[in-house]
């Protein structure tokens, strides 16, 4: 019995085709003007990045708010764009909808609060002729957020995940596939590739993006196609202490390589792999290496890649010769 596959609709994939053309080229279902601040509503149904509240501007921080702390951060946030604004204007407008005498945000909600910061009473907006459906707006929010440089993989992540969920709504038996990615983000497919194995990667990458521990798509990529749980809690580590990408991809080669090693068989040699003796000059002292490994990993630089070595048997001296090669390539990789 042949595996269903499923696509999107020709219909609901042509709708969300003229949704984005008409954010992205500003025609069609969208017009401009100027917006009252006073009639813009926050959309309580999507979820905020901010936890300060119009009112709380209007009316003032009160220490006795348990969220006060946070949101005194915000205020200053604001304060510095609302600045930005007051000398060079808004450069790109906020997005909202009309619903009858109100304008419901869909994106801009740091430009709308800044605006309100810094005592402006109105703002340029482009404007819906009608309400967008939900998965409308959600692939606009992604438009409008991927352009930010600032936005966190975390954020990113759940953008598309509420993408897949409001189509989701029409479309309850949709697969969701690179193909799909591809199409309903406009983005190549190289760029889905990477999108769909961190929205499907194992709980311990997913719980370090949501921490905001990690934070690079091509590192997250990397580390989530791991399948083995202890390597890639190397690979988390070091990330976590700041290796870049060459330098984790430099642990993943020699983690593989220790464990080619590993499979052969006590007594016997493989063409390329040394012997028994390690020989830097030489020395038959694994403790010595052990040592000269410890010393470099210990300085700053080179801590990165100390969870590399926490994977040698220090009593294997096959194991000791090859995680020695590593080190000198660990240095040279920082010279070049």
């Amino acid at each position: 019995m042949k595996k269903k596959q499923f696509g999107i609709s020709p219909s609901l994939s042509r709708g969300m085709t003229e949704t984005i053309n008409a954010v992205k080229n500003n025609a069609g279902a969208l017009r401009f003007e100027v917006v009252p601040l006073s009639r813009i509503q926050i959309d309580v149904s999507n979820p905020r990045e901010y936890a300060i509240t119009p009112r709380d501007i209007a009316e003032g921080l009160k220490d006795s708010d348990p969220l006060f702390l946070r949101k005194s951060e915000e205020l200053e946030g604001l304060q510095r764009l609302g600045e930005t604004i007051k000398k060079k204007g808004l450069i790109n407008p906020i997005l909202v909808y009309k619903k009858e005498d109100k304008y419901p945000l869909v994106t801009g909600e740091r430009r709308f609060l800044s605006c309100l910061v810094i005592g402006k009473e109105d703002i340029q907006a482009r404007v819906f002729d009608q309400e967008p459906t939900l998965e409308d707006i959600k692939i606009i929010q992604w438009i409008e957020n991927n352009e930010r440089e600032d936005l966190s993989l975390k954020d990113r992540l759940g953008n598309i995940r509420s993408i897949i969920a409001a189509v989701r709504l029409k479309q309850a038996d949709l697969e969701i596939t690179v193909s799909f990615l591809k199409e309903i983000l406009t983005i190549s497919k190289a760029q889905a590739s990477q999108y769909f194995a961190l929205i499907n990667a194992p709980g311990d990458v997913q719980k370090k993006i949501e921490a905001g521990k990690i934070n690079n798509m091509e590192k997250a990529t990397l580390i989530s196609k791991i399948t083995d749980p202890g390597v890639r809690a190397t690979l988390i580590k070091s990330c976590e202490e700041g290796a870049t990408l060459k330098q984790m991809e430099l642990i993943l080669e020699g983690i593989r390589d220790l464990n080619a090693e590993r499979k052969v068989l006590p007594g016997t040699r493989k063409r390329g792999v040394p012997g028994t003796v390690i020989n830097l000059g030489r020395t038959q002292n694994a403790a010595i290496i052990k040592r000269l490994v410890n010393c470099v990993i210990e300085h700053p630089r080179f801590a990165k890649y100390a969870p590399f070595f926490s994977e040698i048997n220090w009593e294997n001296r096959v194991q000791v010769a090859q995680g020695f090669r590593k080190l000198l390539d660990f240095v040279e990789a920082e010279n070049d």
